[in-house]
């Protein structure tokens, strides 16, 4: 897999040891986050989950699973 920021980084390890369903629990994490009033933390968050989800649209993440 070949990502290329330390975001994508990231999100491609998440990824590769949880799946897609890696996708889902960062949005809600990054939801509940917000709630308890850290809008910075939740956007950090779903920055991971937006590359994740890039990564599994461009098939890393089936490769991931292999």
């Amino acid at each position: 897999m070949i990502c290329r920021t330390v975001t994508e980084d990231l999100a491609c390890a998440i990824l590769a040891r949880s799946g897609i369903e890696t996708i889902w629990r960062l949005h809600t994490a990054a939801a509940a986050v917000y709630q308890i009033g850290n809008p910075g933390a939740a956007a950090a968050i779903l920055e991971i989950a937006d590359a994740a989800e890039r990564a599994w649209l461009r098939g890393e993440g089936s490769r991931a699973r292999l």
